[in-house]
């Protein structure tokens, strides 16, 4: 039903601007609302992309559901119109980051920042859909054990002195540490080596939709 809803917004505004992808729109001038010295009062804003707009795009680099560190940069590639003007030119960089993972096969993206060929910049509130309208980009879901368990070291007194232990495996440990290591200690850790997590990838070059969520003026 999500996904109908995304679509359906994006349906009615492309029929409000009928030339949203044409070629031949003249491009609007960004900046016009800008105060000027001398000028009594700035102009209205000539650019404007409004709410549930959607635009094609394609994503610059790979993410992770696991890495919210790593931007997200989409690369518009042909330019996109509203109303017969060209609103954001072809090679306008969209960026944004990467959200908590909240589904399977999905990673979700915000985007705050767009960045035109000039580079000039504006703040942008949208979001990332898939290209059925579905909000997320779906990716390939990977299944791993935690390889950060694997090296943890275990610090117990062993005879009256501090011994660290090198975990490399999870059946051996428990001949090897037993002097001065609670078993109940080693089957914590056999559980935690066991720990099945799943990571969300998604390719660079994977088409999208950048879905703005609140009317843009330049």
């Amino acid at each position: 039903m999500r996904a109908f809803s995304f679509v359906a917004a994006g349906a009615l505004v492309a029929a409000l601007a009928p030339g949203a992808l044409a070629g031949e729109s003249a491009a609007c001038k960004r900046g016009l609302h800008k105060p000027v010295e001398g000028q009594a009062k700035p102009q209205k804003p000539d650019c404007m992309v409004p709410t549930g707009f959607s635009f094609p795009a394609r994503l610059d680099n790979a993410v992770w559901s696991y890495n919210t560190e790593t931007p997200a940069v989409a690369v518009v590639e042909r330019p996109i119109s509203f109303l017969n003007r060209v609103v954001i030119p072809a090679g306008t960089r969209v960026i944004g980051t990467v959200a908590i993972q909240k589904s399977h096969d999905r990673v979700l993206v915000g985007f705050h920042t767009v960045v035109f060929p000039e580079g000039d910049e504006v703040k942008l509130s949208a979001m990332a859909l898939s290209l059925d309208g579905s909000a997320g980009l779906r990716g390939k879901a990977t299944t791993h054990k935690d390889s950060a368990v694997a090296n943890t070291v275990l610090r117990s007194v062993v005879s009256g002195t501090q011994a660290a232990l090198d975990i490399t495996g999870v059946s051996p440990i428990a001949s090897q540490a037993t002097q001065g290591v609670s078993q109940e200690a080693l089957r914590e850790l056999d559980m935690e080596k066991q720990q099945v997590t799943t990571s969300i990838s998604v390719d660079a070059d994977t088409g999208l939709r950048v879905y703005v969520n609140q009317r843009l003026e330049y």
